[in-house]
């Protein structure tokens, strides 16, 4: 019976049309909508692969609601017993349709392959899929171009009564055509991830389960051969109207079943979570021969993940029986299981596992089931959870764990330059000490925990803080305008309540065990610098530290800069002789506009975060300095005529090989600028006698300073310079300016290849003299144009010692 079509006693074929079409207009989207869903909320983010596939679905929509609309007209029916004006409507509409299919088609596949980009790392399967998503697009384009202008004049495709006629190509061999490319990209589709599966160390099961997944493209591909039947009868009669009606039918089911068949991958996870028992069951009858029971994992033990992050994943409701678990969107290399531990291995659970190189770990005192990340994309587990895990008979797991990122959930979350003073506030609260006490109780009870793990373990930590909810400090008052200098912050009286830094209270940090296990650490700038620095101080072994201090501090809270900064400096004098690569990025400490002078960040008359540094360096392999006020020679220290001081003749860097000075800035720490503005700029800066006006005003146009000091320049490559040659295995120096005008240095030591570069955006702006060129032990190349760019080469490296040393 006709669905949209009612003409009497017309014979009518549009049912075989407008049933799929309606089916689908309503199933297609409700599977591509769970895709989005179960990415986002479960997977923690969406995909390229993700969005082209919603793209696909909504011109399958279109083309289904398309087809309706033709049923409801001249489809289905004989074409003498309709009227030509719903013939011309009807025709029009399905040509249009013929275009969004064969551009659908194509998006469908292109997600698929970036799907497949997303799940694999291999070098050849990823050149072979982009290869082959050129393919897709360019037969794309021109299957749409060629459907678009099928006919000349183009209208002569829907409209057969034009006076004066039209040609048309062939198109049955068209659609023969498009219809064999769909069939043979489908099975190439299918068989492209086979190899890389049955390369992977699983169970002959999971490899026949982990292939079924991808090959679910293989009922496309019978639609495809179904409706590439249907197309003969459709392009060589001349009834387009009834005949057509399969060849339709059989379009609209390839184009969203290919859909479908897309998503079931990803759908994976969606249906766990809603039918957690029935997805335990598939796992379990593929977890290998002579593995323990399993038993269903709860719901909320399903593995979240951010940014690669793989956390370990609870086996059984509050059981120690686990395994480390890589979520979907993980590489899946990663996702290889390591043979030779089962049953006898004294691991409950899962006789084969997963190998993994990171787990994500909270620390809440009040075991809330709080959300981490930017936007609550995972939870992680609680450090109770992980010790258990880890110990006992789970102790062989701790060779699965790489990498250890540890959230610190405090009570309150303080956000910076939010809230001013009022009468009677101290920082000595209630809310701050809260904070500190949590931070302390948690840094302890993790350094507790890897105490005991074997030194030989090498692992990674990252610690993050994060707060259980929003806070406010007693005597304050909410202010978002508090970190600016403006007008209506000037007349509150320029109260704002100093940041929150997480900090060990009541010498706490001396109750911090030694561990020798970590290796590397990473901390972030919402723990205060000297608390950062005395956990530091306990990881005896350690290889690598990134400490990052990038936070906005207001110009007039100059007292806390100098205490960071000197807090930085007393912490590297403890710091391990084990270290081997250190990355510094520093804070903010820029005044409020360029036109005034910097600020003086130095708590003496000595600069002893460069002495710290320069010390540290001579056992390094790697250095990274991020907007970081520096000494000029800080690492070869120079007399004021920027000669070399006896002392420096110990100084060596024998395995120094990459040095690394980002966002340099162009003022020393003592508060000198090393660049100057223009004579007008000079002048107008001079006329300035009301420095609160010119805060907080934006209308003061920028000063850009665009003169470069050169003698201070030189000194700053004079020190280099010396010190480089005293780095034999050096390979690379890279130097920016933190400037508006870029000036770039680049010393690279490549096999056959020794080359030192200025790089200069401003024509002028430096230019190295005699001292550089003999500091780094080469002649300087009157030839080269001055002002521009700066070239020279080096025969060898280091360069042989001369009377400039």
């Amino acid at each position: 019976m006709p669905l949209f079509s009612h003409y009497g006693d017309l014979p009518d074929s549009s049912a075989r049309l407008s049933y799929p079409s309606l089916v689908f207009a309503i199933v297609t989207p409700l599977v591509v909508i769970a895709r989005l869903l179960g990415r986002r909320f479960l997977s923690g983010r969406v995909g390229p692969d993700d969005w082209t596939i919603l793209v696909s679905c909504a011109f399958a929509e279109a083309v289904s609601i398309q087809m309706i609309i033709v049923c409801g007209w001249a489809f289905g029916k004989h074409q003498n017993d309709m009227p030509k004006e719903l013939l011309l409507k009807t025709f029009k509409l399905y040509f249009v349709a013929q275009i969004l299919y064969k551009i659908n088609i194509g998006l469908t596949k292109i997600s698929i392959l970036l799907l497949y980009i997303r799940l694999f790392v291999h070098r050849w399967f990823l050149t072979t899929c982009w290869v082959w998503i050129a393919i897709v697009i360019s037969f794309t384009v021109g299957t749409v171009f060629s459907s678009i202008f099928q006919c000349t004049p183009v209208q002569w495709a829907f409209n057969k009564s034009l006076p004066g006629g039209g040609t048309c190509i062939n198109m049955t061999a068209f659609w023969y055509a498009n219809a064999t490319f769909n069939i043979l990209s489908d099975l190439v589709l299918i068989a492209l991830p086979v190899p890389v599966v049955l390369k992977l160390q699983l169970p002959l099961k999971s490899k026949v389960a982990l292939c079924g997944i991808f090959a679910v493209g293989i009922f496309t591909c019978i639609t495809s051969v179904l409706r590439i039947t249907t197309l003969n009868v459709a392009t060589n009669h001349l009834d387009t109207t009834w005949n057509s009606i399969g060849s339709s039918m059989w379009t609209v089911i390839e184009s969203n079943l290919g859909i479908i068949c897309a998503c079931l991958p990803a759908l994976r996870r969606p249906l766990s979570f809603f039918f957690p028992r029935i997805f335990s069951k598939l796992h379990k009858s593929s977890a290998g021969a002579g593995s323990h029971e399993n038993r269903s994992l709860p719901v909320d033990s399903t593995p979240k993940k951010i940014e690669g992050w793989s956390v370990l994943d609870e086996g059984g409701s509050g059981s120690a029986d686990g395994t480390v678990a890589a979520e979907e969107g993980d590489s899946v290399v990663e996702r290889e299981r390591v043979r030779g531990q089962g049953a006898d291995s004294g691991l409950p659970g899962r006789g084969e596992i997963r190998k993994t190189t990171r787990v994500v770990v909270r620390y809440d005192e009040m075991d809330s089931e709080i959300e981490l990340g930017r936007e609550g994309e995972y939870r992680g587990i609680s450090l109770k959870q992980f010790q258990a895990l880890t110990s006992g008979p789970g102790i062989a797991r701790r060779a699965w764990i790489r990498q250890l990122c540890y959230y610190i959930v405090v009570p309150f979350e303080l956000p910076d330059w939010m809230t001013r003073k009022e009468d009677g506030y101290t920082t000595n609260n209630a809310v701050r000490q809260a904070n500190d006490a949590a931070f302390q109780s948690a840094v302890i009870n993790l350094f507790n925990t890897l105490e005991l793990w074997d030194r030989g373990h090498r692992l990674s930590v990252v610690l993050l803080l994060k707060g259980r909810e929003p806070g406010q400090e007693p005597y304050t008052e909410e202010d978002d305008e508090s970190g600016l200098y403006n007008w209506n912050t000037a007349d509150f009286g320029l109260r704002p309540v100093p940041v929150y830094r997480a900090r060990f209270h009541d010498n706490g940090a001396s109750m911090l065990r030694d561990v020798p296990c970590i290796d590397k650490v990473s901390l972030p700038h919402r723990i205060w610098a000297g608390a950062a620095m005395q956990i530091v101080r306990h990881c005896q072994e350690l290889t690598e530290l990134r400490l990052d201090l990038d936070d906005y501090i207001r110009p007039d809270h100059l007292e806390y800069m100098k205490e960071r900064r000197q807090a930085v400096s007393e912490g590297l004098r403890h710091i391990s002789s084990t270290l081997r690569v250190f990355c510094f990025e520093n804070g903010h400490e820029d005044n409020w506009k360029d036109a005034m002078p910097p600020l003086n960040v130095l708590s003496s008359s000595v600069d002893f975060l460069s002495i710290g540094i320069r010390a540290l360096s001579l056992s390094l392999h790697e250095l990274q300095l991020v907007q970081t006020a520096m000494s000029l020679d800080f690492l070869w220290p120079l007399d004021e005529k920027d000669q070399s001081l006896p002392a420096n003749s110990s100084l060596h860097w024998p395995n120094l090989e990459i040095l690394s000075l980002h966002l340099f800035q162009p003022w020393l720490p003592s508060g000198q600028w090393i660049v100057r503005p223009t004579p007008e700029d000079e002048a107008m800066i001079a006329a300035i006698d009301d420095w609160e006006a010119e805060i907080c005003s934006y209308e003061r146009r920028a000063v850009q300073r665009p003169i470069f000091e050169q003698e201070q320049f030189h000194r700053l490559f004079i020190s280099l310079g010396y010190a480089a040659r005293h780095m034999p295995r050096l390979r690379a120096i890279d130097f920016n300016l933190n400037h508006s005008t870029n000036f770039n240095f680049r010393f690279s030591n490549r096999a056959g290849s020794i080359t030192i570069e200025w790089e200069l955006e401003r024509h002028g702006s430096y230019q190295p003299d005699d001292r550089v060129a003999a500091a780094w032990g080469f002649q300087l190349d009157h030839q080269q144009i001055p002002g521009w760019d700066y070239h020279a080469t080096l025969s060898h490296w280091p360069p042989v010692e001369g009377k400039s040393m």
